[in-house]
């Protein structure tokens, strides 16, 4: 029997030995994660008042500290969001770069 060159080819740690079968979000589970998520929005805001604060360079955005470091609001709220949510798996990795102009 003849081989391809191609089933000579191991499979690369990349590719998955098996199929994920697509699942369709039902409308209410939809719903309750949106709630869900404004619930958490809300808090993380409420939290957000208790910490210090200072007039920023920017109007209307004061900056905001929080673990030693200074944040603009919708960046820290973003980052209570990750902390509290975010699971490392063990193929995740991460590329991180300057933004390009």
């Amino acid at each position: 029997i003849s081989q391809s060159p191609t089933d000579l080819i191991s499979p690369s740690p990349m590719e998955s030995s098996t199929t994920t079968e697509t699942t369709l979000v039902s409308h209410e589970e939809t719903k309750t994660e949106s709630t869900d998520l404004e619930k958490n929005q809300k808090r993380y805001q409420n939290l957000i008042t208790t910490f210090p604060q200072e007039k920023g360079w920017r109007p209307k955005a004061s900056l905001i500290e929080y673990s030693g470091h200074w944040f603009i609001r919708s960046r820290l709220e973003g980052c209570l969001h990750a902390q509290e949510f975010f699971q490392a798996r063990p193929m995740d990795f991460f590329v991180c770069s300057y933004p390009k102009t």
